[in-house]
Parts: structure tokens; sequence; C-alpha cells
């Protein structure tokens, strides 16, 4: 670290963490120029008259008036040639301005004449690398454009909270920054502008507490790394609270800038149901990956809730699926909201591993509209007495969740979901397939399969043949029309003898049977024309009960 010696004003290194005591200035750079690193090395600092200069002057006059040997100022300390330094100082200023002793915030444009209650108009509290300089430091005064002091922090806390949104709590340092939620956190930054791009990103580091290179010219995909390398080392789902005025209909699951965390200013974190307690998930190639459960969103959509409340009122973001167990942003204007208490009765589909897309290209808005366009619903219960699900292939155009087949639009398809049936215990296998697609006249087909009825359907499906699915089913099944198989489950009861040699009993056998139906129909489902296969089971008839053993 390299301070100013506040008597002769010259640099003075340290390295380690052996540091003196020292004082830190915050600012705003002016644009008649600051004082550089350049500049102090050729002594300028003794003799330049800039404003620039001046304000070094100043803050180390300052400094010394608090008994401070060394001082320590953004813009003549780093040797921004030198990107491994300018990288270090950048990660480390956090800690730098929370390990000095007093910070001076010199707001270069609060009048000698105007009230405290002016603060609210001072560019400082607009720009972004401020933000940092106002939480970190423990003791922080307010200097107007004579240098003449206007307060503390403390002092002024309720009146800085209110410009900020930051909660007094963090400003006078009663409660540990990792207790606010990440969206929240991010929310503080909505509104403040930095001179380059990146550095929105850059300068919120220390709020997070965490480290990232700098590569300048990146533009906004530094705001997409910061969020990701938040996510490397906190599972706080607020980090998806965010809303979008750009107008896209789909987007992904991060935000573009602090400024779309608006609307997480005043989110606390409130367990909602058990499930979303401590979710765990990680940044892959293909997304996020999470493993939780979802709920049904108005048209079509799906929530996921992120486990945060205001004012009673639990928040979530939309969710459209893309294909392939992949998740996009839908709706990004807007957030889900309900009354806490409901979330947990809302969840309608069991956890499962989900991918939340990092970005949407153009191309998959269109196919995310298109794929629901002829796509085979599921209706009917997954799970009954009779029968439960066990799988669908192909599974990546699977939705789970709303039990939906959606195809890709752009060929015919061939797809099959097989069940079984413990409850039939008559049979080898119990397992039975239901397979469907779209043949190349646009015509639907669908077919049912069994160890008993169409043995070579069911046999090519256990073999994941799709090929050979597609070939016995469609030519087999029928367009609108409904196929059944039997159940069947044999039961047993002891029946004791009366009369004549009572004391004994015998078996008494018992048939029950079941028919399930299999049928296709059309309806029009959020404004698309979707397929239903329907499954429905008779209620089971008990057909013959006759002695078989005298025991």
């Amino acid at each position: 670290m390299r301070l100013i010696n506040t008597a002769t004003l010259e640099f003075t290194e340290f390295v380690g963490s052996d540091l003196p005591e020292y004082g830190i200035l915050s600012h705003t750079w002016e644009p008649t120029g600051e004082a550089t690193f350049e500049g102090a090395r050729a002594g300028l600092l003794l003799s330049g008259t800039s404003q620039g200069i001046q304000k070094v002057r100043k803050a180390c006059e300052l400094a010394q008036g608090d008994n401070l040997e060394y001082c320590w100022i953004d813009t003549c300390c780093i040797d921004k040639s030198s990107s491994s330094e300018l990288t270090e100082a950048i990660n480390s200023m956090f800690q730098w301005y929370a390990s000095a002793r007093v910070c001076y915030a010199f707001l270069s444009d609060l009048r000698s004449d105007q009230s405290i209650d002016a603060l609210t108009e001072c560019r400082w509290f607009t720009r972004g690398w401020t933000l940092q300089e106002l939480i970190a430091p423990r003791t922080l005064r307010f200097y107007d454009e004579s240098w003449t002091l206007r307060g503390t922090k403390v002092d002024h806390a309720a009146v800085v909270s209110d410009i900020t949104s930051i909660d007094q709590s963090i400003l006078l340092r009663h409660k540990d920054l990792n207790s606010i939620p990440v969206g929240r956190r991010m929310s503080w930054a909505a509104g403040r502008q930095t001179t380059r791009t990146e550095d929105i990103a850059y300068s919120l580091l220390g709020i997070f507490g965490v480290n990232m290179p700098l590569i300048y010219g990146e533009g906004q995909k530094a705001f997409m790394r910061l969020q990701e390398e938040i996510i490397r080392q906190n599972n706080d789902l607020s980090i998806f609270l965010w809303t979008s005025k750009c107008g896209n209909k789909y987007r992904g699951i991060l935000g573009q800038s602090p400024d779309e965390f608006k609307c997480a200013c005043s989110i606390v974190r409130q367990s909602v149901t058990p499930s979303l307690e401590n979710p765990e998930y990680i940044m892959t190639n293909k997304g996020v990956r999470i493993n939780i459960s979802l709920s049904a969103g108005r048209d079509g959509l799906l929530v996921l809730w992120a486990n945060h409340v205001d004012d009673g009122n639990a928040y979530g973001v939309f969710l459209r699926p893309y294909g392939d167990g992949i998740y996009v942003r839908a709706n990004p204007a807007r957030l889900a909201v309900a009354w806490f208490a409901d979330v947990a009765l809302e969840l309608h589909s069991s956890e499962s591993i989900r991918y939340l897309s990092k970005e949407v290209h153009p191309e998959m808005t269109y196919t995310i509209d298109k794929a629901m366009d002829n796509a085979f619903l599921l209706e009917g219960n997954l799970n009954t007495r009779e029968y439960s699900y066990v799988s669908t292939t192909p599974s990546s155009w699977w939705d789970h969740d709303r039990k939906l087949f959606l195809r890709d639009w752009t060929r015919p398809f061939v797809a099959f979901h097989i069940f079984k049936s413990d409850w039939d215990n008559t049979m080898r296998d119990n397992r039975f397939v239901v397979a469907f697609g779209i043949n190349d006249d646009r015509s639907p087909w669908f077919s049912l399969g069994s160890h008993r009825r169409n043995p070579g359907l069911f046999d090519a499906a256990m073999r994941g043949g799709l090929v050979n699915v597609e070939f016995l089913g469609s030519r087999r099944g029928g367009k609108y029309s409904s196929e059944s198989i039997q159940l069947e489950r044999r039961a047993t009861r002891a029946a004791s003898r009366l009369g004549p040699g009572a004391g004994t009993s015998e078996v008494v056998e018992g048939k029950w049977t079941t028919i399930l139906t299999v049928s296709l129909t059309a309806k029009t489902l959020h404004g698309h024309k979707v397929y239903c296969l329907c499954l429905e089971a008779t209620q089971p008839v008990l057909e013959s009960i006759r002695p078989s053993i005298t025991l």
C-alpha cells in the first residue's frame, strides 16, 4: 500500500498487513483534473496549484490535525499504468477504507451557505465509487466546498439513509454487511454512475466481499462476472430479484446493471418454505444449476420464489422452459408477488435439477415462443394407485412441471412416456408405453404398448429406439382416438370353514381388473394449440372369487 507522508507529501510504501494508522480521502473527480501518480513522483504535490493538487494538500492537512502521519488518496497513490497494481488496489479498496482511522468526504458542490439538507443534491451521492467509501469507514466526516466540517456519518445517519436507501444499522455499523440480502445491497448502487462502464461492477467488489481480475474494455460483461463471483460464494436467491425496462420478452437469469435491482430496496430474508431455505446452486456453462421446486404462474409461466419478502409479500421471478432442462427469465419487467404464507401451498412440482440460462439469444426467443405450438399435454395425474410415471424419451423437451412435451416445431418428431403399474401383479413386466408424435403431414398420432398389448412397440421403447417406435406407433396409432389396456391384480384372502370341519380354513382367490384408457384430443392452451393425452383408469372391478386350497 502506497501512502503519502502528510508532512513531506512524499510516498512511503508498505508491504503486508503491518500498516501505520492513516487517513483517507473520499471525493468526486473534478473536470479540471486531479493529482496523478506521475505528478506526485515529480514533486508536484508541493509546487502544483491545480484544484486536484490543492485537494491532496488539504486532505493531508486534515490528517495531520488528527495526528496521522499518513494519508491515502486514490488519484495519486495508485500507479494506474501497472495493471497488476491497479487490480490489487481496486480489489483491496473496500478494506483500505474500512481500515482507515478516519475518512474525509469532500463535497465540492456543497456550498458554505447551504444547510445540511442540501446533501441530497450533492454529486458525491450519485457516483459509483463513493458507495463503498460511505459504507466501509468507521468514522466518516463531511466537508463542504471550503473544507468546513459539516458533521459525520453518525450525525446525519437518518438523512444519508433517506438519500441512499442504505439501512441506518449498516451506516452505524450495528449490523454486519453480509446480513443484508444480495439484491438489496445491489439496489444501493441503482442510479449511481461511473466514468467507465466496467467500474460500476468493480466498485461493488468490497460490498459483496468478492475479488476478480479487471478487464477494461469488456463493458457490461464486468457486471455479469460480478454476479457470477457472488453466486460462487453466496446462495442468496435475491440476486435474481431484478426487473428490466428494456422491453425484452425473455432474458437470462442475471441482471444487466444495478439499476435493475431498485425493486429489491426493501426486501428481507424470510423462509417461505423449507425447500427454499438453503438451496445449493452453482454457475455452469449451461447456466445456473439449481435443485428447486417451482410453482405455477399466470399465462402458463412458472415461478421461482426467492425466499425473500417485503411487507408480507413473497417475491419471485417468472420462468419459461427452453428445453433440455433450461429455463429463461420470462416477463422480466415485473416480479411474481404472493402473500408469503401461501407460497408453500402453491409449489406444485417436486425438487429437481434445473438450469437457469445466463443469457438469451434472439433465436432462443423464437424457439421458446414456438415450442408450445402442437405440444403434447399429459392430462391426468402422473402417479395414481394404478400406475406411476417413470420417464420420458427424449427428455430434453419434456417440461415435467407443466406435463408438456414441447415439440421442436421445425420438424416432425416422436417421443414416448414410460409408466409402470405396481398395482398389476400378473405381468412379468408391469410397465407400459404411451408413444406419440407428429407425422410428416403435421398430423398427430399416439399408440399404447405393453408386455401383452402391442409388444413390438413396447420392446422398441424399452430399447430406446425412437426410429422403431415411430414406425410401429405412427402406423398403428390414430388421430383423435383412444386405446386401452387391461390391468389385473390377483388377491387372496383366508376364509374360515363353518359347520362340519370347523376350525379349518381355505384360501379364496379373486381377480381385480381395471381398464386404463389413453385418448388424444386437441385444445387451446395459453393461446397455443396443444394435443392432450388423457390417462383415465376405471374403478377396479372384482371379477371372480373361487376357493383354491383347503388347509
